[in-house]
Parts: C-alpha cells; sequence; structure tokens
C-alpha cells in the first residue's frame, strides 16, 4: 500500500491530536515522504485555526492537496476540503488508521474489508468502544493500536464481558511512545512546579490542588501552575482560592506550556490508570523538569533505573504533598533529577522508531532515509 489516510475524529487539540501533528511535521521534512492524507472534521479545523503546530500542519497539507476537511454542520459546509478525495481514498486500497471520533470511519471501512487501524489513545477510549460497539465491527477492524499495555489490558478485559473472544481480535502496543522534542527548551530553573492536561476525573487534578493547598504556605518562594480546562476546573481554583488571589497560584488553560516548561523545576501528573505514556510528561522531561508521578500502571517506564529522574507516589493527599516538600527542599536532589530527565529522554526515545513501527503497522513502505 502507497497511500495512507489519517483520521482524527474529535473537536480540540489535546494530547492524542498534538502527538500526530507532530508525526506529520517530522514525515513532511523528508524528502521521500510517504503519500500521507489528513481527515479531519471542521470543528478541529476551526479550533485549532488559532494554534501554530496544528495551523501550520493543516496548511503545509492543505498546500500540496492532502487536507481533508469534513463538514459536522450545514453550518460548516463552507469549511469542506477535498470530499471526493476523502470519497476516493475511502473505496480504494489504501490504509486508514483512525483515532479519537473517526472510529466511525474505521467500521464503515470494514463493511468493504479494507485494511483500517484503529488506535485506542486511552482507557476511556478503550472503554467506550469496548462497551458500545457491536461485536460485528470489532472482530472485523484489522488492528487495534494501543498506546499502552494497560490500555490493551483494559480493552480486552471490557469485550470478554460481552462474550467476544479475544484472541479473534488483532491488537498491538506501541514498542515506544511517540515523541520528538521539538520546541522543548531547558532555561534557567525557576521554584515553579507545573502541571497541564484536562481537568477530568481521572487526571485527579483536584487532589493535587487540595495537596499544594497542604504545603504552600511551607514554601514561600514557589509558585505553582496548573494548567488545563474541563469539568474540575471550579473545584481545583475554591481549593486553592487564597493563593491564586495572592498571585502565588495560576489556575486555566494555556496553548504554550513549553515556555513554562523550560523555566519549571517541577512536573506534576497523576493520572489512572496510567501515567504512561503521556507527550506532556516527555515535554516536561525534555526540558529538564523532575517530574511527580501517581503509582499507576506503568507510570514507572517514566522514572530512570540508573539515574532517578522523579518519584512516585500513592493517590493520597498526605502522599502527594510529602514528595512536593522532599523535591522542593533537597536543591541538589531537584538539580540531579532534571539533569537526569532531559538524558533519559535523549537516551531512550527516538521518534523515527515509532515512525517506522507506524508505517509498518499500516503496511506502507518505509522510505530509504527512514531504513538508513
Amino acid at each position: 500500500m502507497n497511500k495512507i489516510c489519517l483520521c482524527i475524529g474529535s473537536k480540540d487539540f489535546f494530547g492524542a491530536e498534538r502527538r500526530y501533528a507532530k508525526i506529520l511535521r517530522r514525515i513532511l521534512t523528508w524528502e521521500e515522504a510517504p503519500d500521507i492524507y489528513l481527515a479531519v472534521n471542521s470543528s478541529l479545523y476551526l479550533s485549532s485555526r488559532d494554534k501554530n503546530l496544528p495551523k501550520s500542519i493543516f496548511d503545509d497539507l492543505d498546500k500540496k492537496g492532502r487536507l481533508i476537511v469534513l463538514p459536522e454542520s450545514i453550518r460548516h459546509v463552507r469549511l469542506t476540503k477535498n470530499l471526493l478525495k476523502f470519497i476516493s481514498l475511502f473505496f480504494s486500497n489504501a490504509a486508514f488508521h483512525c483515532l479519537l471520533r473517526a472510529d466511525i470511519v474505521a467500521y464503515a471501512r470494514t463493511i468493504l474489508s479494507r485494511r483500517t487501524i484503529l488506535e485506542l489513545t486511552s482507557p476511556d477510549v478503550a472503554v467506550r468502544i469496548a462497551k458500545k460497539v457491536p461485536s460485528f465491527f470489532i472482530n472485523r477492524i484489522s488492528t487495534f493500536a494501543c498506546v499502552s499495555v494497560t490500555v490493551e489490558q483494559k480493552f480486552l478485559s471490557e469485550i470478554k464481558l460481552r462474550g467476544v473472544e479475544g484472541g479473534k481480535v488483532r491488537m498491538h502496543v506501541w514498542g515506544t511512545p511517540y515523541f520528538d522534542g521539538a520546541g522543548c527548551e531547558v532555561s534557567k530553573k525557576k521554584k515553579m512546579l507545573v502541571s497541564a492536561c484536562r481537568f477530568i476525573r481521572r487526571k485527579n487534578v483536584p487532589l493535587l490542588a487540595k495537596s499544594i493547598a497542604g504545603v504552600i504556605d511551607r514554601l514561600p518562594e514557589w509558585e505553582f501552575f496548573i494548567f488545563g480546562q474541563g469539568e474540575q476546573q471550579q473545584e481545583i481554583v475554591d481549593a486553592l482560592e487564597k493563593w491564586i488571589e495572592r498571585g502565588r497560584v495560576h489556575v486555566g488553560y494555556s496553548d504554550n506550556t513549553l515556555s513554562a516548561l523550560a523555566e519549571s523545576s517541577i512536573y506534576v501528573s497523576l493520572i489512572e490508570p496510567d501515567n504512561y505514556p503521556s507527550q506532556s510528561i516527555l515535554e516536561a522531561m525534555a526540558c529538564g523538569n523532575a517530574i511527580l508521578l501517581s503509582n499507576t500502571g506503568v507510570s514507572s517506564n517514566f522514572i530512570s533505573d540508573r539515574n532517578p529522574n522523579g518519584i512516585l507516589v500513592d493517590l493520597s493527599e498526605g502522599s502527594i504533598s510529602e514528595a512536593i516538600l522532599r523535591m522542593c527542599a533537597d536543591e541538589k536532589l531537584l538539580a540531579e533529577m532534571q539533569a537526569s530527565s532531559a538524558e533519559y529522554v535523549r537516551r531512550e526515545y527516538s521518534p523515527d522508531v515509532f515512525i517506522k513501527e507506524f508505517l509498518h503497522l499500516n503496511k506502507v513502505s518505509v522510505t530509504k532515509q527512514l531504513m538508513d
């Protein structure tokens, strides 16, 4: 297969969308780039116009005639791009790689018995598909690609409850997360602790807020940045209100967390059931941050055995508060962890290894450039 159509069905630009934008950015720099198309819905196209990374990728592909925008409503018909090309690709033998709400495209392709990869980007996505999608379609998907073993196990356990035989479902777990480190820099470090994620229940941001509230008066020189947005924002603000008013805590969305990560010293992520393979954590590490992670799933993959670059904690206020105090109080330990984070990312994560695996999974010829 010489062509691949990457379909992203979400409405806004978060972790999985950012990961594939970076993958496309890297592929598009190759002299012998594969024939790759990007299909997105009109809402994602609109919401990304004011964000530098997706806008640059969309514009580049648009110039090449490889950007497909599918309207979500009558109001968005004017945004349609290359609909006929999408229809042609859909009925062809091109490989389709679908993620997020683009799974509906994957199911439609299975009726034609065309090769289609459906990527499970999180436990939430795995559970939704496992519980709600008819077994007829689950059994006909060419391969389910999982971002981690935790996601694979969650999906298989859920379909088993429905009586779907897991042995007949084709699964693939990425050998390594994609990360290219573009835009990550290490500046002079300040006494800043950062968290960046959606404010949804399994991310445990209110728990972090309460843990910070318990120790912040013992750390008068430190500032705390909780970047994100979502359903739990008011709960987070309520826990930290008086320190927000004093300018010591900052809560809200940012479209450029990298600038903060370049200067910050500690990055916190408390995701259930797993922090791995979070792009935000990899970015924080590349920017020279010590990391504080919940001891969930295979989050320990982010901690270097050779030279520890962070701490794993239980999901309790006491455990988190104690770790924050320990890291903030010991400047020598913190500096060692920061240096280890940056070195660990450089040593262990190669973006071209992931891209080669991605193309191989979709049966797209790997370029000579990537083979070398």
